[in-house]
């Protein structure tokens, strides 16, 4: 579904709106509530991004995004899976992180490992929208974020592309010593989606403290290394892009001029005088602007984000009564 363009202040949250067009074109109902969800995380995250940036392109993004999650929330109104966002997604994502460390433990790493890897950070991410991380999808998120660029370097580097994680001994791990646990299989597996090539990480984080150990989940028969498209040889976006701030809404300005000092002199209290309401018929414009901006606080509130609903409230109120 066509949205308007990202803003460049958005651009973390680009790599979730890329996972949800990657699955549109795919028919499993579980891979359309996990773009659902996707476009969702990416919705959450663009509110709180966007701080006090009232610009037309920021505002047309949001509102396009909004209207997207309304027409798929309105097609799944059916599903099950639906109401089940969280384990769906779970399950879903811990498949594609389990498809990528076959291969890696198969020794079969190659670029398109990494970007499986990325990719299963990617919906750990957007796991955050259900609350903290539990966590062994923490653990799995943080190995899937610094193996995909750890082969990355390997390939880039020259350097052979060592399975496993940091301290590991490959030939006498155990599995799931290594403290990331096997994904559960489930009818709702990822490891047979098509991803299209995608942009990934280029920067290496420090290695996880994970110590040594086993094997992460090493065993079945999920990766193979023919799994999707060729990819492209850069990666231009960070693997961990840098966490968007708390929505802090700027502090309303008064919308009433003050009254003049009183004669009574210096120390007198300062009121605030309202002006009389406009009782004549407002203007076509300000009727549509006025409601453009309730629509957007009504779609703020159903994604739980009042400072942004209350502020476009004031702001939608204050338009229908100005002069």
């Amino acid at each position: 579904m066509a949205l308007p363009p990202v803003p460049a202040s958005f651009k973390p949250i680009k790599p979730y709106l890329t996972r949800a067009e990657e699955l549109d074109g795919q028919t499993r109902e579980d891979t359309k509530v996990v773009a659902y969800y996707c476009r969702q995380f990416a919705m959450q995250e663009g509110l709180r991004l966007r701080g006090s940036d009232n610009s037309k392109e920021v505002t047309d993004f949001l509102m396009g995004l909004m209207t997207a999650l309304e027409t798929e929330k309105e097609a799944l109104k059916d599903s099950p899976l639906l109401n089940e966002g969280k384990e769906t997604v779970t399950r879903f994502g811990l498949d594609v992180f389990q498809r990528a460390d076959n291969e890696d433990r198969a020794e079969l790493a190659d670029k398109g490992t990494a970007r499986v890897f990325y990719v299963a950070a990617n919906f750990f991410d957007t796991l955050k929208q259900f609350g903290d991380l539990e966590p062994d999808i923490e653990v799995k998120k943080t190995y899937a974020k610094w193996k995909a660029t750890e082969i990355l370097k390997c390939i880039r580097e020259g350097r052979p592309i060592v399975p496993g994680g940091p301290g590991e001994e490959p030939a006498a791990a155990p599995a799931d010593d290594f403290g990331i646990p096997s994904a559960p299989s489930g009818p709702a597996g990822g490891s047979d989606i098509n991803l299209p090539s995608i942009g990934g990480p280029t920067d290496t984080p420090p290695a996880p403290a994970f110590g040594a150990g086993g094997g992460g989940g090493g065993g079945g028969g999920g990766g193979g290394g023919g799994g999707g498209p060729a990819v492209p040889p850069s990666y231009p976006s960070p693997s961990q892009p840098t966490a968007p701030p708390s929505y802090q809404p700027e502090p309303a300005a008064p919308r009433y001029p003050a009254a003049a000092s009183s004669s009574a002199g210096f120390g007198a209290s300062h009121q605030y005088v309202p002006p009389a309401p406009n009782t004549g018929p407002a203007s076509q414009e300000q009727i549509a602007d006025a409601i453009e901006l309730a629509k957007f606080a009504i779609r703020a509130l159903e994604h739980k984000q009042v400072p942004v609903g209350i502020e476009k409230l004031q702001q939608a109120l204050a338009t229908i009564q100005r002069p």
